[in-house]
């Protein structure tokens, strides 16, 4: 396994609230924001998020994800 494999996961970059989203509040490009989180949504996803319900509430910097468990 190369350094590179090893690093992949921690440097993998997600789509995560940039502040608090309420449950049924619509998803922009104001509440998400890109960073390096590990796992989560790929950035290539968050034109798909836009103009969505958020399934669930979440956290500033909680990475966004498309099933409604936490």
């Amino acid at each position: 396994v190369s350094s590179e494999e090893k690093n992949r996961n921690i440097a993998r970059k997600v789509v995560v609230a940039k502040n608090e989203i309420r449950a049924g509040e619509m998803l922009s490009l104001s509440n998400l924001d890109v960073l390096r989180a590990g796992e989560g949504l790929s950035p290539m996803k968050i034109w798909s998020l836009i103009g969505q319900a958020a399934p669930r509430s979440y956290h500033a910097g909680e990475p966004i994800r498309l099933d409604t468990k936490k």
